[in-house]
């Protein structure tokens, strides 16, 4: 006889399983217990937050231009960025007006944006030589040419011999630990960049090889100053960190804010890409599109977070048409977009906002190129903050616990109409993440508020297919922000090339190397979510630094504090090194004010909890 209990039981665990089903389908799978996202609590994003009040730095830096060669003007705008995040004071001289300044003596820094000395005399030459000699510091931003003066005087800035011709610079290599992110050769082939081919001093020290043999960037002491001289043509924001470098190395120390934030973005995600079809996916995976970007794409991608420790920002979009006068009604699969967002925010991860369809907020006077010729201007300012209303109540209605604060523009294109539309329409909005270099139609921004009083959060990087171009940019901002950015898209999922051998397992190789890059540099970098990095970049940007030195300590005074802050500490003098502790010891130390951790040999990182830091034997 069959036991009718357990017939009984089959619907009933039919009906449980069901349930779960539509549960998993709703809220996406993964665990509720979040990572701690909320690094800066709801307090503390709001812009009513008040800073204190700025400080003034001390005006140590002379930068001396040549304002008739065009080519000096991109080392120029180098070093002014530099100074304005390195909250640095400096006045600027034209050497086309003549003779050095006669207050050359005010200056404890001196900074070249030129690659020739026939701009000087002979005897400004001197007097500029015997100026480092009593203490001054001089930095050359690129290789000098080999002519009359540098023939004449090349031995005083370290350098033994030299060749006439340039050599090409095909890889970069950091010398005992100078710099972040030391554990990678830097591949430039291709760059066009060149150097003189050159040697210097044994008591010179050198930071950066090129080819592994050739010095180009190095320090030589001359009497009580130093000359710090780059040997280079790079000049751009993949180089600011060489450059930022440089100048950290003049004088007894340099302290300078950075950021102290490692964020990844996906964009168009959640969206409903799976309603598009890929046959190679099929072919080549065996599988359906929607099962290989759910089973394969997508837990390959949470499974970084929990190996590497990362964090997500989702840019939530609701459809790809062209829909531009309200009201705007929903096109997609809302079930699918919900299951997609709450399996990232169900593992820790956030979301922001790309749009309600993937029009940038342009209006017709914006000129799209033509890779951009399907995009559609919108024809009213008005009919812009109706789409971003509804792309907020959208997002409201499925994810009703998100703050929304980051807005991603579609193809990081948003005009400036746009952006004012997205500050006065969607106040939650608290960040703008868009793209850090300049390109077609793309938003470049720089790590800054805006005048709406939005934070700008670039993103670095971009796709899962690393080049050696992205790990320079990536080494070249770890050492100037201490920041790492990068976006993924999931069209890269559906890509596949078999002549270049590139398709998804491929690019989950090379982007996973790059993690494990990332982690050997800056193993202790803030992992943030999007709109966590809007906090840190405002802290960033609103702060101010003065120091003086008594002895072996250090006084440190931040204006535009809120309640804590990340700087940069460079110690150049060893006694002040040494007077830390061991200079191999990577744990943190407290110090009056906060705390101090090694980073790279003499750079480390200061977390300031007060305005006032003091650091000390």
């Amino acid at each position: 006889m069959k036991n009718k209990s357990f017939i009984h039981i089959i619907p009933i665990a039919a009906m449980l399983l069901l349930t779960l089903f539509v549960i998993v389908e709703r809220n996406g799978y993964g665990s509720n217990d979040k990572k701690q996202v909320g690094v800066y609590n709801k307090e503390a994003r709001l812009n009513s937050v008040k800073f204190s009040e700025a400080i003034e730095a001390k005006k140590d830096t002379l930068v001396l231009i040549d304002s008739k060669i065009d080519e000096n003007k991109f080392y120029e705008t180098d070093i002014v960025r530099i100074f304005h995040d390195f909250k640095a004071n400096y006045d600027t001289f034209d050497v086309t007006e003549g003779k050095i300044p006669d207050n050359i003596n005010e200056y404890k820094k001196l900074v070249l944006t030129f690659q020739s000395l026939e701009v000087f005399s002979g005897d400004d030459l001197m007097e500029i030589f015997k100026w480092v000699k009593q203490g001054g510091n001089l930095m050359t931003m690129a290789y000098l040419e080999p002519e009359n003066n540098f023939s004449i005087y090349h031995e005083k800035l370290g350098i033994t011999s030299y060749e006439w011709d340039n050599k090409t610079i095909e890889t970069l290599s950091v010398e005992n630990d100078y710099l972040i992110g030391g554990n990678k050769e830097y591949s430039l082939a291709g760059d066009g960049m060149v150097c003189l081919d050159l040697t210097v001093t044994d008591d010179s020290k050198v930071f950066l090889k090129a080819n592994n043999k050739i010095p180009v960037l190095w320090e030589k002491n001359y009497g009580d100053g130093k000359f710090v001289c780059l040997n280079m043509n790079g000049y751009g924001k993949t180089y600011r960190g060489l450059f930022a470098t440089a100048y950290a190395m003049m004088g007894d120390y340099t302290v300078y804010p950075v950021i102290n934030g490692s964020s990844y973005y996906i964009d168009d995600y959640p969206s409903n890409i799976l309603e598009r079809t890929n046959a190679d996916i099929t072919k080549k995976y065996k599988m359906s599109q929607e099962t290989f970007y759910t089973d394969v794409w997508l837990k390959d991608v949470l499974s970084w977070e929990k190996e590497y420790g990362i964090i997500h920002t989702g840019a939530l979009i609701e459809n790809y048409g062209d829909n531009m006068k309200a009201p705007f009604k929903p096109e997609s699969d809302s079930g699918k977009i919900k299951y997609l967002g709450n399996t990232l925010v169900n593992k820790g991860n956030e979301l922001g906002l790309m749009g309600f369809n993937h029009m940038p907020l342009c209006l017709n006077n914006f000129k799209y190129t033509e890779a951009y010729n399907s995009y559609i201007p919108w024809e009213s300012e008005e009919d812009m903050k109706e789409a971003a209303k509804a792309m907020y109540d959208y997002g409201k209605k499925l994810f009703p616990k998100e703050e929304f604060a980051v807005y991603v523009p579609p193809s990081n294109i948003i005009s400036q109409e746009g952006r004012k539309v997205i500050a006065e329409t969607l106040p939650e909005i608290k960040a703008i993440a868009a793209s850090y270099w300049d390109g077609e139609c793309v938003y470049e921004q720089e790590f800054e508020i805006d005048e709406y009083g939005i934070v700008n959060t670039p993103r670095i990087g971009a796709g899962c297919n690393m080049t050696d171009n992205d790990y320079m940019a990536a080494f070249s901002e770890l050492n100037f922000h201490y920041v790492q950015t990068h976006s993924i898209y999931p069209d890269e999922a559906f890509y596949i090339d078999d002549a270049s051998n590139i398709m998804w397992d491929n690019l989950d190789d090379k982007f996973r190397e790059y993690l494990v890059y990332l982690n050997k540099a800056c193993p202790d970098v803030r992992n943030l979510s999007g709109s966590d990095m809007a906090e840190a970049v405002r802290r960033f940007d609103k702060l101010s630094v003065n120091t003086y030195r008594e002895g072996n300590s250090i006084y440190i005074s931040l204006g535009g504090f809120y309640d804590e802050a990340y700087l940069f500490i460079r110690l150049n003098d060893s006694k002040l090194s040494d007077s830390v502790y061991d200079i191999n010891n990577s744990e943190e130390v407290s110090i009056e004010g906060g705390s101090m951790k090694r980073v790279a040999n003499g750079l480390y990182l200061l977390h300031a909890t007060k305005p006032e830091l003091k650091i000390e034997r």
